[in-house]
C-alpha cells in the first residue's frame, strides 16, 4: 500500500527571515508604524506571488501634508515589488496596456492630483476598480476600425496622496497606510538610490526565489480571517495573511489588518451604521418602544467623540437623522407620547435593520486565532484588558508589559 505524500511545506524559518529583512529594509529608510511596515512587506512578497491570488489589497499611502515620505515609501517599493511601473501621470488607455501587457504593479503617485481632474479621475478609477478581482477586464477602441478590445489588468497597484483622496470605491479597496512628518527625534538613513540598488536587487532576488515555490501552495491556502473586517477587507487581505502565515507572522498580520481596517476614515456609508449601533443602545439604555427624534438626537450628542457634532458643516439635527436612517428605510413618524404629538421613531421600525447591521460586535479575533495560530516568539508580556471605543463596544486591549 502506498503511503500518500504530505503535500509541500514552506521552510517556515527561511520565510521568516525573508519578511524580517524585508521589514528592517523598509524601516532603515521611513518613520512607519510596525502594522504599517509588516503590511507594506507582506504586499510586497504577495507582488511576486500574484498568480496565487484572484484578489489583489491597493494600498493608499497617504498623509496630512507633504514631504510625510509618500514618495520616498513608493521608492523603496519600487526597488522590492515585482515589475514596477511608477509614475504620477498617465492616460487611461497608456495604464491599460502597461499593466496588461507587462503584468505591472502600478505605483502612482500624487493620485490626488489625478482624481483632481474630474473626466480623467472618473476613467482612471473605472481601470482600478476592475484591477481589484481576477477576471474583470477593461475595455479600449483599438485600431482604425474602433474595434473594442478587452485588456486584463489585474494586478496589485499602490497610491500616494494627500488626505482623503481616493474615491470611495477605490478606498473601499485598500488598505490604508497613515504616515507623518518625521521628528528630529526618528532618524533614518539618507535614501540614496545608486547605493541602495545592489542590496535592493539581492533582496528581491529572494523575493523572486521565494515566489517560485511559494504560490503553488499558497494557491491552495484558506487562511482564517478576523471577524471584525468586512467582507471588501477579508478579500484585500486574505492574500497577505495566507504570506503571513507561511512566514509564522500569521498572529502579527491578523492583528494587524484590524488595526489599519480600524484606522480607515469613516465615509456617509459607515456613519449610517454606525448610527444605527448607537440608537440601538439608546433603545436598549431605556427599554423605551418609542423616542422623540429630539431625545436621540440629545442622547447621540452626549456619546464622546460620536460623529454628532456637524453634518457636513451643519449642526447634526433631525434632517441629519433621517437622511443617515434612510439607507436602512426606516424614517420618522408622528407619535403620541404622553399624550402629545411629536416626530419620532418607533423602535420596531428598527429590528430588521439591527439584526442586520448593528449586531453586537464580537471580541477581536486576534484572541481567537492563537488557538491555531502561534503568537511570534519570543512573546513580549502583555497584560489584556477591556476597555471601551468611542462607540461603546467591548475591545480587548494589548499593553506590552
Amino acid at each position: 500500500m502506498n503511503t500518500p505524500l504530505e503535500p509541500p511545506r514552506l521552510a517556515v524559518e527561511d520565510d521568516a527571515v525573508l519578511l524580517r529583512d524585508l521589514e528592517q529594509f523598509i524601516k532603515r529608510f521611513i518613520v512607519i508604524g510596525d502594522d504599517e511596515c509588516l503590511a507594506m512587506a507582506l504586499w510586497a512578497m504577495h507582488t511576486h506571488a500574484i498568480a496565487a491570488a484572484d484578489c489583489t489589497p491597493y494600498i493608499f499611502i497617504s498623509s496630512p501634508q507633504k514631504r510625510c515620505g509618500k514618495s520616498l515609501l513608493l521608492e523603496v517599493l519600487e526597488l522590492l515589488v515585482a515589475r514596477p511601473f511608477a509614475t504620477a501621470h498617465t492616460s487611461r488607455a497608456a495604464l491599460i496596456r502597461k499593466v496588461s501587457k507587462d503584468r505591472s504593479t502600478l505605483l502612482f503617485d500624487e493620485i490626488d492630483a489625478a482624481f483632481g481632474d474630474r473626466e480623467f479621475g472618473d476613467a482612471l478609477r473605472g481601470v482600478i476598480d476592475a484591477g481589484h478581482v481576477r477576471g474583470k477586464p477593461a475595455a479600449l477602441c483599438v485600431g482604425q476600425n474602433h474595434e473594442v478590445r478587452n485588456f486584463d489588468v489585474f494586478g496589485p497597484k499602490a497610491f500616494g496622496g494627500i488626505g482623503q483622496c481616493l474615491p470611495d470605491t477605490v478606498m473601499d479597496r485598500s488598505i490604508r497606510i497613515e504616515l507623518q512628518r518625521k521628528l528630529l527625534s526618528e532618524p533614518v538613513d539618507r535614501f540614496r538610490r545608486r547605493k541602495i540598488v545592489p542590496e535592493a536587487a539581492a533582496l528581491r532576488a529572494r523575493v523572486e526565489a521565494w515566489a517560485t515555490s511559494a504560490v503553488p501552495i499558497l494557491r491552495e491556502a484558506e487562511p482564517e480571517l478576523p471577524e471584525e473586517l468586512n467582507d471588501r477587507q477579508r478579500d484585500g487581505w486574505e492574500a497577505l495573511i495566507a504570506i503571513a502565515d507561511a512566514c509564522d507572522a500569521g498572529y502579527r498580520a491578523r492583528r494587524a489588518s484590524n488595526a489599519l481596517a480600524g484606522a480607515m476614515p469613516e465615509d456617509d456609508e459607515d456613519l449610517s451604521a454606525r448610527t444605527l449601533c448607537d440608537i440601538r443602545k439608546v433603545f436598549d439604555a431605556s427599554g423605551a418602544d418609542r423616542h422623540t427624534t429630539i431625545t436621540i438626537i440629545a442622547e447621540l450628542r452626549e456619546i464622546d467623540e460620536g460623529p454628532y457634532g456637524d453634518f457636513h458643516g451643519r449642526p447634526f439635527d433631525g434632517r441629519a437623522l433621517a437622511k443617515r436612517l434612510k439607507r436602512f428605510g426606516i424614517s420618522p413618524k408622528t407619535l403620541k407620547i404622553d399624550g402629545v404629538a411629536h416626530k419620532g421613531y418607533l423602535r420596531a421600525d428598527f429590528a430588521d435593520a439591527f439584526t442586520r447591521y448593528a449586531r453586537p460586535k464580537s471580541v477581536t479575533s486576534v484572541t481567537a486565532v492563537t488557538k491555531s495560530h502561534k503568537a511570534p516568539r519570543p512573546v513580549t508580556p502583555v497584560t489584556a484588558v477591556t476597555d471601551t471605543s468611542a462607540d461603546g463596544e467591548a475591545q480587548l486591549v494589548l499593553f506590552e508589559a
